[in-house]
């Protein structure tokens, strides 16, 4: 027995899978026709055709020569027959043959078209069952006691290679798995929606493998809120209901994800005009849309957590299929506007510094000045255009604290030089607040003295632990243009127009004094810097749609009205202290640099201090005179002083500047001498000059 079964055992060629789970439900054995025509050679040099050999089983020679009735039971249950078929079955009574010569009893088991199935109570196929018994049934037998041979039984079984047509089969391989970042809206399109934004999946196939593609978008807000917009697709298999496709044949299954969810078409056979069913899936109740995913944007991160798989029941056949598809991005421009005031992030253009004889005949002249617009506005929304300007190129969202804490965590991330993600920002709008003489606010890096603030203008302060407040820039608003709203839309689709499109534009005409500081702010000496600013008025849940018709037509003039004298009189000279220029602290005995700037015609100079307040022109004390006016002048101080300025005046005539404000001398090293800072400092006594 044992050796029968061993001869009715058979491998399996598949390939290793490796961490794939592929379980057989089921197998269709191949017809005669569907087997290979080819010669081979057997392990014990027999040659055969593999048509004659494959999907049979051939029992020869079955006998037995034993005295008594043998009763012989062949069973393989896991070969079921077709309607009409035989199965694999032998049930029968062997005698001893008359004939000593009779070759015994042969049969064939024919396996075409049979289907190999699990036996109760396995589910899937993981072995052979065989039901192979030799029994005596009740007789009368008799038996020689002469020493002859009692006789044998025996058989020989062919079991040739096995073909199939199909396995239906369970499987379960992971494709592909993979989670990618999503490149988000920037901060300033907070607040924008596309309605009408939609993903489009197609595929066509002709395999039937249950193929699924499972996409987790995901946006996470710290600490922990996340929200999540799925897409589950799920591929159906050609021939399964109610498709019922011949083995072969494609359907076309288009996935639309919207604002609705997902909407899935099957169309079957794929060249079909009409979908043959259709499924739409709603997000749950702690799910999105993909319109609102998005919408929502800005997160702190967002990602989508990919991963294509086949999982279920599959089809495998020796027919040649294919799987193929794409992707596409419908995104009309049909939008939601409610986004607050926004600056374009690469839109900061630099002004040079103005020519000095433009720049002193428009500050010398300029008594009055008007912007007087017309604006014709094709968008589908209202707002406000404004440029700003400023001496940084830098400029915040907003001047609310959370805007202004963004601002500082950004200068510190781009490792902006003095910026520190623990300074904190605040701004000033009144120059009595920023006069030295009432706070402790360093306002010389953006203005040479006090005189040059200009009310209003917003002045940004830093405050950092232990150390000054600072102003560090100003940002004001040059002027604006005011963007009415359309006089009416298209409120429905039609061969004019698209909903929520401009059917007529909105016309306005409107003027505006443009602040006499403000031009003086644009005409400072240094680099200045514009940004566009936009506001638009916000539109709720109703729909505007861009086109390519889409415009603003501004017209303006600026009206100046300026003195003769400023505009026909000479250029001016000027001269500009940029260091020491007040509240600094120097320390006695250490070198340090003067530093200034003249424009215009100035020659040689004359360097002088000064200590004490309010100081008389008998008080500034030479440092050096007739200097070549090289912008700066090495200096070394040796007194200790809480109030000191520095003056750089024109030698030859009564042009001069001085500090914005006080500076202080402590510390370090100094010189002990009984005639006083004169002669430590080599100085002489100068006359006051004319100051700015």
């Amino acid at each position: 027995i044992d050796g029968i079964k061993e001869k009715l055992n058979f491998s399996s060629n598949m390939p290793d899978l490796g961490d794939t789970k592929l379980d057989i439900i089921s197998a269709t054995m191949a017809d005669y026709p569907d087997i290979l025509d080819s010669v081979v050679t057997g392990s014990d040099g027999s040659v055969a055709n593999l048509q004659d050999i494959g999907n049979l089983i051939k029992i020869t020679s079955l006998k037995s020569t034993f005295p008594w009735d043998i009763g012989f039971y062949l069973n393989m249950p896991n070969f079921v027959p077709p309607a009409g078929g035989t199965p694999v079955l032998l049930d029968i009574v062997l005698s001893k043959p008359d004939d000593e010569d009779d070759p015994g009893i042969d049969t064939t088991f024919s396996l075409y078209n049979h289907t190999l199935a699990p036996t109760l109570p396995d589910t899937v196929l993981g072995s052979m069952g065989l039901d192979l018994r030799v029994s005596l049934p009740d007789q009368i037998a008799t038996i020689q006691l002469d020493n002859t041979s009692l006789g044998g039984f025996g058989l020989d079984i062919s079991f040739g290679s096995l073909f199939f047509k199909e396995f239906e089969a369970y499987i379960n391989q992971t494709l592909v798995e993979d989670a990618l970042e999503i490149p988000q809206y920037p901060p300033e399109m907070s607040g924008i929606g596309f309605p009408e934004l939609e993903f489009e999946f197609e595929f066509e196939s002709s395999l039937n493998l249950p193929f699924h593609i499972n996409i987790n978008l995901l946006g996470i807000n710290l600490p922990a809120d996340t929200i999540i917009c799925p897409l589950s697709i799920a591929l159906t298999r050609p021939t399964d209901p109610p498709y019922s496709l011949p083995s072969g044949e494609a359907i076309k299954t288009i996935i639309r994800w919207n604002r609705l969810g997902s909407i899935t078409n099957v169309y079957a056979p794929h060249d079909s005009e009409e979908w043959t069913t259709s499924i739409t899936t709603e997000p749950d109740f702690d799910e999105v849309s993909i319109v609102d995913f998005f919408a929502g944007m800005p997160y702190d991160s967002a990602k989508a957590q990919v991963i294509a798989r086949l999982y279920g029941d599959a089809q495998i056949t020796s027919e040649l299929g294919s799987i193929g598809g794409g992707f596409s991005i419908k995104l009309p421009l049909s939008v939601t506007m409610n986004t607050p005031a926004f600056i374009p992030p690469s839109g900061v253009s630099k002004l040079d510094t103005m020519d000095h004889d433009i720049r002193n005949k428009i500050r010398h002249s300029l008594i009055h000045s008007e912007l007087t617009t017309t604006v014709e506005n094709s968008l589908p929304l209202g707002g406000e255009f404004a440029i700003l300007l400023s001496n940084q190129p830098f400029f915040p969202k907003d001047i609310t604290s959370e805007a202004l804490g963004a601002f500082v965590d950004t200068m510190a991330n781009q490792d902006q030089p003095g910026w520190d993600s623990n300074d904190s920002l605040y701004i000033i709008d009144e120059c009595d607040l920023l006069s030295p003489s009432s706070g402790n606010i360093y306002i010389f890096n953006v203005m040479s003295d006090s005189t040059q603030c200009v009310d209003g203008v917003k002045y940004l302060v830093k405050h950092k632990d232990a150390v000054m407040d600072t102003v560090v820039s100003y940002v004001d608003t040059l002027f604006r243009v005011l963007l009415p709203d359309p006089d009416s839309l298209y409120q429905e689709t039609n061969s004019e127009g698209h909903k929520g499109q401009v059917a007529v534009p909105g016309i306005t005409s409107y003027s505006s004094v443009l602040d006499t500081g403000r031009i003086f702010l644009l005409t400072d000496y240094g680099l200045r810097y514009i940004v566009p600013r936009f506001s638009f008025n916000p539109t709720g849940d109703s729909e505007r749609f861009f086109s390519r018709y889409d415009a603003i037509d501004i017209k303006s003039f600026i009206t100046f009205r300026v003195a003769s004298t400023g505009i026909l009189g000479p250029t001016e000279n000027d001269i500009v202290i940029h260091y020491p220029n007040g509240g600094e602290n120097l320390l006695a005995g250490t070198d340090y640099m003067i530093r200034w700037k003249t424009y215009g015609t100035v020659g040689n100079v004359d360097v002088h201090y000064a200590t004490g307040v309010n100081t008389s022109e008998d008080q500034w004390v030479e440092i050096l005179e007739n200097i070549v006016n090289n912008d700066s002048l090495a200096w070394t101080p040796l007194f200790l002083e809480d109030n000191v300025r520095i003056r750089i005046r024109d030698s030859s005539s009564e042009l001069n500047d001085i500090s914005g404000w006080y500076f202080s001398v402590t510390g370090g090293l100094q010189s002990s001498t009984s005639t006083g800072n004169a002669v430590i400092n080599n100085g002489k006594i100068k006359q006051l000059g004319k100051s700015r």
